[in-house]
């Protein structure tokens, strides 16, 4: 099981398995006009941007329930978005396939990246190489120059959706969450596929590595979350039946030992993550959440807030109380 796992990695970390947590909603924020898919850390902490059908980006200040005046109209649904700090541009991955590439500072497009013939449902930055990594619904994923703008390198994973990915900095490595259910691990150093295994038994939407354990967290569309050790060649150290069903997303808390997972069954749970037990369900029935499919999450050092979006249209921030008991 997870919590005996856990168990012999903890000798820097206190574990508190008696944690509760009290979730309320912070503020709704309404301005989109279809279902949402991504949102995404902006220039300053208690900022976000977001996009989906509507194919808008809009620009929140976390402390105001109504958009930044603001916006990027584009002509596709908008997947993914990423802002890159340090040249103050915002990457957009779209429906259609196509990254555009907005210098934030002078609002204009600056590049339109095409590799992809299909959505490109997650972008990433590697710190470590100046790179940005995005995620198609084609099966590929590719590598590009962030100063540049040159595509390094393009992979045919499957023939399935290329979801979502997760870097591991510390050792360059890229875990992919792939539509035929396997996650495969890849060096970033040289660009080449390391390990691969099987998941999940329906697509792998979504894959973490765990920010103080050796240990790979994914989702899928069999609604389980499973626990993989990384020290003894991805074995599955559990796996939890969490939603009812397809898990879109896990994110975790910026400095408190939790996670949370958001599902298509509308709900968003919360997990200890030093032992894996669930501790809260945030649902439309008892927290005001979302009506419909909740696509993404997203963690912010501003006021602990979660942030959540999905088919509804609507954001939510939600302010999390950690209990001690």
């Amino acid at each position: 099981m997870f919590i005996k796992m856990l168990q012999k990695l903890k000798e820097s970390f206190l574990c508190n398995p008696s944690m509760k947590t009290l979730t309320t909603p912070y503020i709704k924020y309404s301005g989109h006009a279809g279902p949402l898919y991504t949102i995404a850390h902006a220039d300053k902490e208690n900022f976000i941007f977001s996009g989906g059908s509507d194919k808008t980006i809009a620009k929140w200040n976390l402390d105001v329930s109504e958009p930044e005046n603001f916006s990027i109209k584009l002509q596709h649904t908008i997947y993914s978005i990423l802002y890159t700090k340090a040249s103050h541009q915002l990457w957009i991955g779209q429906s259609q396939g196509g990254i555009h590439v907005v210098d934030l500072e002078n609002k204009k497009e600056i590049k339109w990246l095409q590799s992809h013939s299909k959505g490109v449902f997650d972008l990433l930055y590697n710190s470590n190489n100046h790179t940005v990594i995005s995620c198609s619904a084609d099966g590929t994923l590719a590598i590009w120059d962030a100063e540049n703008f040159s595509l390094l390198s393009l992979f045919h994973l499957t023939k399935e959706k290329v979801r979502k990915a997760s870097l591991y900095l510390e050792n360059n490595l890229l875990a992919v969450a792939l539509g035929n259910g396997d996650i495969c691990l890849m060096d970033m150093t040289n660009y080449k596929e390391v390990h691969s295994f099987h998941a999940h038994n329906l697509s792998a939407n979504v894959v973490v590595f765990h920010p103080s354990f050796p240990l790979l967290i994914s989702g899928g569309r069999d609604a389980h979350l499973n626990i993989w050790d990384i020290q003894n060649n991805y074995k599955k150290v559990d796996s939890i039946p969490a939603h009812n069903y397809a898990i879109y997303d896990i994110a975790f808390h910026p400095s408190f030992p939790l996670f949370a997972t958001a599902s298509r069954d509308k709900s968003i749970k919360l997990w200890n993550a030093e032992n894996g037990t669930f501790l809260e369900k945030i649902e439309r029935k008892t927290h005001q959440a979302h009506t419909h499919s909740i696509n993404k999450l997203l963690w912010v050092k501003f006021k602990d807030l979660l942030i959540s979006t999905g088919d509804d249209s609507a954001i939510i921030s939600w302010n999390t109380q950690i209990i001690n008991q």
